[in-house]
């Protein structure tokens, strides 16, 4: 089975050599994936819920330790996810993730930002910020979470266990690079902004196994589905789910606040100034703006 033990610390010395992480701390202690279940993404579950419970507990580091050469790829998804090595303890390698409250300033990248600093992401004018329209049945499936949705298990699929998640679309847009912002518009019934995502890469592609082979685990959609989209040219944006907007913003606040006009049934790109009010109405607060 899969499990995870959260063990809460202060000022606590995690190295053989005496070395102490200030603040509260989080460690992870049991982080067991089974080789048998590795395609479902439930190493990124397990990393989803222990980033959660340090967000909401106001936890400025997480860390955990690792066998060396034994746990490779546990090091290799804690890396992904900004993680470091600190040091060791007795035979262990001592990773370590900065989880900071407040968006701290740091002359990185945006991806690299955010990689390095979840749930924070940076948002200064070199960033895009885009509109993505998606449907309720294929929003369930990538955004569980959310509240007020009624999922049945079948609905849930490794993308939905996923941090990582792939976008495909036949939307003819680009310009779309590494560290911009996406809001997901759920359409149809709640015609609302939910969530957000940092862009990992996006790309085009005209080949369906490359797309199966890279994404079929991060992506709402069945093995037959990407065989219907990828018979032609088809946009896969790779993103990092950041998180749920604390308040949606509706249709009718986008189109009064001239965020957007006419109907949103495509990918788009909004304003800086756009994006700024929307931030402000739906209540997020991890969105480092220092241009």
């Amino acid at each position: 089975g899969d499990l995870i033990i959260f063990k809460e610390y202060v000022d606590h010395i995690v190295t053989s050599d005496n070395v102490a992480i200030p603040g509260n701390l989080l460690k992870l202690c049991t982080f067991k994936v089974g080789p048998q279940i590795r395609g479902k993404k439930i190493g990124e579950l397990l990393l989803k819920s222990a980033f959660r419970f340090a967000t909401d507990n106001g936890f400025e580091h997480i860390y955990l330790t690792l066998k060396p050469h034994k746990q490779e790829f546990l090091k290799e998804l804690c890396t992904d996810f900004g993680f470091y090595s600190f040091g060791e303890y007795k035979n262990d390698e001592v990773f370590v993730k900065d989880h900071p409250i407040i968006s701290p300033i740091c002359p990185v990248l945006p991806l690299e930002y955010h990689r390095r600093f979840f749930p924070h992401f940076k948002s200064d004018q070199s960033v895009g910020k885009f509109i993505i329209p998606i449907t309720p049945r294929y929003h369930e499936i990538l955004f569980p979470d959310i509240p007020g949705q009624q999922i049945s298990l079948d609905t849930l699929s490794a993308a939905s266990n996923a941090i990582k998640q792939a976008y495909l679309c036949h939307a003819l847009i680009s310009g779309i690079k590494p560290g911009d912002i996406i809001l997901f518009y759920r359409s149809t019934d709640w015609q609302a902004i939910t969530s957000l995502g940092v862009v990992e890469h996006a790309q085009d592609f005209e080949d369906v196994e490359k797309i199966l082979e890279l994404f079929s685990k991060r992506t709402v959609f069945s093995f037959e589905e990407i065989n219907l989209i990828a018979k032609r040219k088809t946009t896969v944006i790779l993103f990092r789910s950041a998180g749920s907007l604390d308040k949606l913003v509706p249709y009718n606040w986008l189109l009064e606040k001239d965020v957007i006009s006419g109907t949103i049934q495509t990918i788009r790109k909004i304003s800086d100034d756009s994006f700024k009010r929307i931030i402000d109405q739906s209540g997020i607060s991890n969105c480092f703006f220092a241009d």
